[in-house]
Formats: structure tokens, sequence, C-alpha cells
């Protein structure tokens, strides 16, 4: 008889590997809920909260152009999987060149 060898056999999806940095610019957000960043920057580029591995605040303003409606807006440097390239192209965003600092 043989000598049985076991064999554990793990597939991933490659592009859940593949991580890729995007610059996201005009995260805008009502004055209060700066706290929650991260939901509004999933929510407004539809991206899975599980799926956001890194975000750094870049730049910070106010908008204060309407007195009753006074929010602040984000430029936003966010880690996700390679699935959301397709956001690369659309409005207000980019692809960042720099690592993180």
């Amino acid at each position: 008889m043989g000598k049985q060898t076991n064999f554990l056999c793990i597939f991933a999806d490659i592009n859940s590997l593949l991580m890729i940095r995007l610059k996201l610019t005009n995260v805008k957000i009502p004055v209060g809920n700066e706290k929650n960043i991260k939901n509004f920057v999933c929510k407004q580029f539809k991206i899975r909260t599980e799926d956001l591995s890194g975000l750094r605040i870049v730049k910070q303003s106010i908008d204060a152009r309407k007195k009753n409606s006074i929010s602040y807006l984000f430029q936003v440097e966010v880690e996700v999987p390679e699935k959301y390239g397709n956001l690369r192209g659309s409005a207000g965003v980019s692809e960042c060149k720099e690592a993180y600092r």
C-alpha cells in the first residue's frame, strides 16, 4: 500500500487579493456627521464597508455658502479591492500614484 497524503486546496478570487488606492474628492458631509466619514464615503461611491481597507483624509474644508446647509468637503484616499477599479474615471475619482504616509 502506498503512503496516503492529504492536501488542502484553497482557491481565492485573485481580484479580491489585489488592492488599489483611489483619491476621492468632494465627499460632502453635513456638519456634525464628520465622525461617520467612512459610511458617507461608502454610500456616495457605492463601496461595501467591508471592502474599504484603508482611508486617509488628505484635505478638509467647510462649505458655508448656504447658511442653513453647512457641510464639510473632504478629499480622501481609500484602499479598496481591484473590483472597484470601475470607479476610475468617475466624477471626483482618480487613482493615487503615491503611497500612504
